[in-house]
């Protein structure tokens, strides 16, 4: 099969063939469909996405973090699943071919596109783990969601929208992208907007109960000034920098919890679990297609690298998608 393969020491791409990958007993085989683009993938290729903090640069691999296809042959002790079935998944993406756990998949909805399917696994499962397991969001209480136009982001919008979470506040540095978001967003401009003053204003005080942060260090001060007493940060994107001051006093007045959420540490069980919380909590929802992705344009094979130069001037809304014959 042709697979494209990263070269951290390069940092580049290239396209190679590779022996088809063969189930283990618990897994399948997926031909490949589309694949979203995430920032990750970006990291992966300066080698700065690692399970570890070796600063020794990871081997050349598979590029891509998910995936969705079609299921073309499974492991002997696949029986949930069946030849032809549609499914997306996280994994190696940028290939013509797949081998996944059982564990790991998601049906597609049958209002699906296959770059609708490609765009979504990340964004779902991150969104889901961030605001329902780790922000622990109940039904009527406030989100701040920093870098609400990325696709976590949008993701964590439907999400907080679905479980009837108000108000819900977004932060872009384009009041461009904002306006093309749900009416129900109150946007936040972060080059002319003060965060913690406009959620001041909008919560009389109060500060917002869940706060996802897609940037990082830039926007620490600002998470911890808007929170609420009790109030829950996680932290999941790091664009904004990885280090910064933390003001220890109002995190202990204001009771807070600050919790990192990532895919890279976590075991095959782990993630499974995530799988399956998510759609005991939304699968309904998103067999309804009440929960689509944003895909702001979609690439062919052939353009990988080119689709993540794109990524990389953040100039759209939602997700990038490759499209795989």
């Amino acid at each position: 099969m042709r697979a494209i393969q990263v070269d951290p020491a390069r940092g580049t791409l290239e396209t190679i063939k590779v022996p088809d990958p063969q189930p283990a007993p618990n897994e399948v085989v997926i031909r490949i469909h589309s694949a979203g683009i995430n920032r990750a993938d970006l990291l992966a290729r300066s080698g700065s996405y690692s399970t570890s903090s070796s600063k020794n640069l990871p081997p050349p691999t598979i590029a891509g973090l998910e995936l969705a296809g079609e299921i073309i042959a499974r492991g002997k002790r696949v029986r949930n699943w069946e030849i032809g079935s549609r499914v997306m998944t996280i994994g190696q993406g940028y290939a013509q071919l797949a081998c996944v756990d059982e564990s790991l998949l998601i049906p597609v909805p049958s209002s699906f596109t296959w770059e609708e399917a490609g765009a979504m696994p990340i964004a779902l499962l991150t969104a889901h783990n961030a605001l329902v397991t780790n922000g622990r969001l109940s039904q009527g209480e406030s989100v701040l969601i920093q870098a609400v136009t990325s696709g976590v982001g949008t993701m964590a919008l439907v999400i907080a929208d679905l479980l009837e979470a108000q108000p819900i506040f977004g932060t872009s540095r384009s009041p461009q992208k904002l306006g093309q978001l749900t009416k129900k967003l109150i946007g936040i401009n972060l080059l002319q907007d003060d965060t913690a003053e406009v959620i001041a204003q909008q919560t009389n005080g109060s500060g917002v109960n869940v706060i996802i942060d897609n940037i990082g260090a830039s926007v620490l001060t600002q998470n911890i000034a808007s929170a609420a007493i009790r109030g829950r940060i996680v932290q999941v994107g790091r664009l904004g920098g990885a280090t910064a001051e933390l003001d220890l006093e109002e995190v202990a007045r204001k009771r807070l919890t600050l919790t990192g959420v990532t895919f890279r540490t976590r075991t095959l069980q782990e993630r499974a679990e995530i799988v399956r919380s998510c759609l005991e909590d939304i699968g309904e929802a998103l067999a309804d297609g009440m929960l689509r992705p944003v895909v702001e344009k979609s690439f062919p094979f052939e353009q990988a690298e080119y689709a993540q130069d794109v990524l990389s001037r953040n100039d759209h809304v939602g997700k990038l998608v490759l499209t795989i014959t």
